[in-house]
C-alpha cells in the first residue's frame, strides 16, 4: 500500500469581540508546493484587502495576524 500525504489549508478567525471562532476551508492538495501557493496566495488577498505586511508572523505551517 502506498502511502499518500494529504494537505489540507484552512483560514482560523477569532473573533475577540464576538468570543467565536470560525475555520473556512482554502483548498485541499496531495501537493506540498501547491499548499504552501495556496497560503501564499490568502496572504496576497488580505494585503490586497488592507492588512498591514508588518503585522504578520510566519510560522512553519503559515502565518498569524
Amino acid at each position: 500500500m502506498e502511502k499518500k500525504n494529504l494537505y489540507v489549508v484552512t483560514q482560523t478567525i477569532v473573533g475577540l469581540a464576538t468570543l467565536s471562532v470560525d475555520t473556512f476551508p482554502i483548498g485541499h492538495t496531495e501537493d506540498l508546493y501547491i499548499a504552501k501557493k495556496l497560503i501564499e496566495d490568502e496572504f496576497d488577498k488580505l494585503l490586497k484587502l488592507g492588512y498591514e505586511k508588518s503585522r504578520f508572523e510566519f510560522t512553519k505551517r503559515g502565518f498569524i495576524y
